[in-house]
């Protein structure tokens, strides 16, 4: 699939473990949306999730292109 496509996917997933537990955010620089300007007051926790996703052959919906 190509960037300037856009597509409806199918698939199966599978949660292998998930566990909960401290965590830490950091927040990058964007062109469009500065969000690194954002103070991080608190980061209450986060939950943590390992999973086996396979994605299905593709469906083009729109090609902007076309």
């Amino acid at each position: 699939m190509e960037a300037r496509e856009s597509a409806s996917w199918s698939g199966t997933a599978s949660k292998t473990c998930a566990w909960s537990g401290p965590a830490g955010l950091e927040l990058f620089d964007h062109a469009l949306a500065p969000v690194a300007s954002l103070p991080v007051l608190e980061v209450l926790g986060a939950v943590h999730i390992l999973s086996d996703l396979t994605l299905g052959l593709g469906e083009v919906v729109h090609d902007y292109l076309a």
